[in-house]
């Protein structure tokens, strides 16, 4: 009895094995991705993400009302093991760490996502923690107040001020703006406002999925549902009007930079996925920087969800020191 017992679980985990090994080996040869983007990927859809989302959209502009933010969040000192100073810039909560207290010091200033409504969460930090230590940059990191309270005209103001004071002890040319999401249109944006407020460009801007048009109007959008298991088109829409501050600004280039002129702006690289609701937008505006003549580049990466280049995979740890080697040697 014992030994069909022993034989019987012997059974089921040579059985557990050779699925996995099969799992594995589809993942790889057959999908040609990591087994923990994978694994990341469907723990999204298990966790309905993308659910929560259609529940907002539905609701409406009550719902982001009533799902606002407060202005400040909890500094990530203790989730990233360092020292983190706190000040106020401009009326925004500041986090600066890894800052050698020395002129020359490279520095990163990171916007980050969240389609305008929400604070970052630890995949932001931990993210450009990596690219910083790797390339011995300072990180700078602005809390913008949200909308639906805050719109982008209140931002511009705020992170204006706050690039002032960092050019005081600084030069443009140390400074990479980095941006994900939502943050990676803001950045666009806030690039546009600087050439027409005749103010120098950063030396680069590096952008993770850029939200690049509010709007959520290109037609195949809808081909991405499916695939992206985090962000709803409706959903992104929304919170894109909540930021315009009204339907009336939503093709404004520093809401949606889509519709923008980029010329005599600083070099552009972007990150994208083929899993990424943004993907048809991004490939557009890859098309309308390259017809001005724009100096960009962009980075396809196939099976990769929204903002990829900040999970804990190793698709991702390549673009962050990727980006880390770009800021140290140039």
């Amino acid at each position: 009895m014992m030994k069909n017992k022993k034989k019987w679980c012997l059974c089921i985990l040579l059985t557990l094995i050779f699925i996995l090994a099969v799992l594995v080996g589809y993942i790889k040869f057959i999908e040609h991705r990591s087994l923990s983007s994978w694994v990341i990927e469907k723990a999204f859809w298990f966790m309905g993400t993308k659910k929560l989302s259609v529940q907002i959209a539905e609701a409406g502009l009550t719902e982001l009302q009533r799902l606002q933010k407060p202005d400040k969040t909890e500094s990530p000192s203790k989730l990233l093991g360092m020292p983190v100073t706190e000040t106020e810039i401009g009326g925004m909560q500041i986090f600066i760490w890894n800052d050698f207290y020395n002129q020359n010091q490279k520095i990163i200033l990171y916007i980050h996502g969240g389609s305008y409504i929400n604070h970052a969460v630890n995949q932001h930090y931990t993210a450009v923690t990596t690219i910083a230590k790797a390339a011995g940059a300072k990180v700078i990191f602005p809390v913008y107040p949200l909308a639906p309270k805050t719109t982008y005209k209140t931002v511009y103001r705020q992170l204006n001020e706050l690039y002032k004071e960092i050019l005081k002890t600084s030069s443009a040319e140390k400074i990479t703006v980095i941006g994900d999401s939502a943050g990676g249109g803001l950045a666009l944006g806030f690039a546009l406002y600087l050439r027409d407020t005749q103010q120098t460009q950063p030396a680069r801007l590096v952008l993770f999925s850029p939200w690049v048009d509010v709007t959520m109007t290109h037609p195949e959008i809808k081909n991405y549902e499916s695939t992206d298991p985090m962000l709803y088109g409706p959903y992104l829409a929304l919170a894109g009007e909540a930021w315009a501050g009204g339907k009336e600004n939503i093709k404004e280039p520093y809401v949606s930079p889509a519709y923008g002129n980029f010329n005599g702006i600083a070099p552009i690289i972007m990150f994208t996925g083929t899993h990424d609701i943004l993907y048809p937008d991004i490939l557009k505006f890859h098309s309308l920087l390259k017809m001005q003549g724009a100096e960009h580049s962009i980075v396809i990466a196939e099976k990769m969800n929204h903002a990829y280049a900040l999970y804990p995979i190793p698709e991702a740890k390549q673009v962050q020191y990727d980006i880390a080697a770009l800021i140290k040697t140039q």
